[in-house]
């Protein structure tokens, strides 16, 4: 129907141009028609087929002959449906500066929070990108209304369940912003969010920005208050690492990551292997890169909410929480003397995941590269055993939701 319309518009651009403009007999005589159509003027036709040859190299619908040494068009109509290809290949919009991700899974009834909060946003620089883990409760034809009625672009990508961790690296390969944010399928964000994350990063310096892989800013809960600690600093540059144990901030906190780091360090863990901590990601990204942070809460954290984690068995996410409280134990040690106790936390934690999973020992103790690690480990070892026998006798549950809480503090 866009195609008839654009050619009857044409169409009758040239029937006024060829009666404004008529060409002399010999050009006239040498011009071949087609009975019904009609005819475009020599220069018109050259501006058409000179725009279709840009659109599509080699695409010629324009041909020219030369009749007594005078240049004359021998001119075929160019049909809608030609015209319709030029338009179709001709330059795309910019693509949008931010890719807000929302990863969900039988969700349905809550994904109109950020569906709405979307809608509200008043800089429009976004793409809104969902990543279907598996959902059988009619998200795929709630967002497909959404997208008909949306006035912002909306893309939906289905996918077997494999984890939400997997689902993460599918929206970094997807994304097409500069800037990834999360935004999960049970939150909101103010208006102005997108807005303020783009003037949060705009204010650092363009020769400094390479060094930067983005903005953390606070949330607040469904009543306006503050979740979680402040920053020391209303703004200031930092890291994860430096928040959680010198500046020992916690709670709930939100930002985006540049696109093209995060493609740089994907969640190497397998599907089905239950909850990865993205702290696992974070922290690597925070050996190399800063975050500009600030106190201002531009997210909406819903206290209300039905935890998507609450009553899994430990076990299940064992592997997950195993290589995370490795990594502490090899990679963050420089911070051992801001919190001592942390790191203790942390060994136990490491061999209580360990032995859910079976792993030996003597597997446990190569794992760890050093000698501070090493020694937080055997020091643990009669704790975590205690742990591992309660979460036994408890169906293997134990206390998983609080140490997920506690990990959220420094995953920003």
């Amino acid at each position: 129907m866009r195609r008839q319309r654009l050619g009857s518009l044409v169409r009758a651009k040239a029937l006024q141009c060829s009666r404004a403009s008529p060409v002399s007999a010999s050009a006239s005589a040498s011009r071949t028609t087609i009975p019904g159509e009609p005819v475009l003027d020599a220069e018109l036709s050259d501006r058409l087929a000179h725009a279709v040859e840009q659109a599509r190299p080699g695409g010629v619908v324009v041909r020219e002959q030369h009749v007594a040494g005078e240049r004359a068009s021998s001119t075929l109509w160019l049909p809608a449906v030609r015209l319709g290809r030029m338009f179709r290949t001709m330059p795309s919009p910019l693509p949008p500066l931010f890719t807000v991700f929302t990863p969900t899974y039988n969700r349905a009834q809550l994904l109109h929070r950020p569906y709405e909060s979307l809608r509200a946003q008043t800089d429009r620089a976004f793409e809104w990108l969902i990543i279907d883990d598996g959902s059988a409760d009619g998200t795929r034809a709630l967002v497909e209304r959404w997208q008909r009625d949306a006035t912002f672009p909306i893309r939906y990508v289905f996918q077997p369940n494999t984890g939400k961790h997997l689902a993460h690296n599918r929206a970094v390969t997807e994304a097409r912003g500069s800037f990834f944010l999360t935004l999960d399928s049970d939150d909101a964000c103010v208006p102005e969010a997108i807005a303020r994350l783009r003037f949060h990063w705009e204010r650092i310096p363009e020769s400094e920005q390479a060094g930067f892989s983005g903005v953390g800013v606070l949330c607040r809960d469904q009543n306006g208050e503050i979740v979680g600690d402040p920053f020391p600093y209303d703004t200031m540059d930092s890291t994860p690492l430096e928040m959680a144990y010198r500046f020992k901030v916690r709670g709930e906190k939100w930002g985006f990551q540049r696109t093209d780091i995060l493609r740089e360090y994907p969640f190497a863990v397998g599907p089905n292997q239950g909850y990865i901590p993205e702290g696992l990601v974070w922290h690597r990204i925070a050996k190399r890169y800063r975050l500009r942070y600030v106190n201002e809460a531009l997210r909406v954290y819903y206290t209300d909410a039905p935890s998507m984690t609450r009553g899994r068995a430990i076990a299940g996410d064992a592997l997950g929480l195993q290589l995370f409280y490795e990594m502490v134990l090899n990679e963050h040690l420089s911070y051992f003397r801001y919190a001592p106790l942390a790191f203790g936390k942390a060994a136990a934690q490491y061999v209580r995941a360990s032995l859910h999973r079976e792993t030996p020992l003597a597997h446990q103790w190569r794992q760890l590269r050093r000698p501070l690690g090493r020694a937080l480990w055997l020091a643990a070892l009669p704790l975590a055993r205690v742990l591992y026998r309660r979460d036994r006798r408890r169906g293997h549950h134990g206390d998983q939701v609080h140490t997920r809480k506690e990990m959220s503090a420094s995953e920003m």
